[in-house]
């Protein structure tokens, strides 16, 4: 395999385009799939939670059942934030390779792959949690280090702690630009927070206090899920492309 090239960096309008071609094309189904697998279940847990929040005339029940439905959260969001990336890098990727995204063969893909997915997973979240405690800047170091470590692992196939060096070897050279994309994806992520909070006033009134918040949460959820998925797909594969001069095409092979 092709070793990265530390001193050459990337093109932050590239992977934006990039991204912007992806989610453009393939709009329906990414806001679909973040919708079932990241929407509905913000939507069902924060309905249930506030549920027996407003049910509950026991402060010490009540403090039970928040605790439970915490962690019944924690649980259901583990399991579908990593289906929901593997099938939407796995789709990205595809795309961007010039072939169809078939977000129900990534699916069956993601599926094969979600325990690998949320072990990854929980090691990144950890040691950027920790960074975070050391006065935040080596958690935001770690971060974008660790920022391609999923894609790695759903198109290199790669184990958990491979998949960890690789991104780390990939972003060598291009942690700047990609500290300035994750900041452009917080502040717009942030953005369509406050764009369906302001629409939750909306949802409040149609469905109640309870229903009308939870659905606000779902929508916002599946539309930032999928861009951030298009836009770290699209920053795997520009970091490939620039680093090693892999082709979109080849990296679209390892799924036929």
């Amino acid at each position: 395999m092709a070793t990265a090239v530390p001193g050459k960096s990337i093109d932050l309008g590239s992977v934006i385009s990039k991204a912007m071609d992806v989610l453009g094309k393939n709009a329906p189904g990414f806001l679909g799939v973040g919708l079932i697998l990241s929407g509905v279940p913000a939507f069902l847990m924060q309905y249930l939670m506030m549920g027996m929040i407003a049910s509950s005339t026991d402060p010490a029940s009540m403090g039970g059942a928040v605790i439970l439905g915490l962690l019944l959260s924690i649980l259901v969001m583990v399991v579908t934030a990593a289906l929901l990336q593997g099938v939407l890098l796995r789709s990205a990727i595809l795309h961007l390779g010039g072939r169809p995204a078939d977000i129900g063969g990534s699916v069956n893909s993601a599926m094969g792959m979600i325990l690998p997915i949320i072990g990854l997973s929980i090691v990144v979240g950890l040691c950027v949690m920790f960074g975070f405690l050391l006065l935040i800047v080596p958690g935001v170091i770690l971060y974008v280090m660790f920022s391609v470590a999923i894609p790695v692992l759903v198109n290199e196939r790669k184990g958990v702690f491979e998949s960890i060096s690789r991104s780390i070897e990939l972003t060598a050279g291009s942690r700047w630009i990609i500290f300035a994309l994750i900041v452009i994806l917080f502040v717009l992520n942030w953005i369509i927070g406050m764009v369906f909070g302001l629409l939750g006033g909306i949802f409040t009134g149609m469905l109640g206090l309870t229903a009308g918040m939870a659905l606000t949460t779902a929508l916002s959820s599946a539309v930032s899920a999928a861009i951030s998925a298009a836009v770290i797909s699209s920053l795997y594969v520009e970091l490939r492309t620039t680093k090693e001069g892999a082709t979109t095409d080849g990296l679209a092979q390892v799924f036929a």
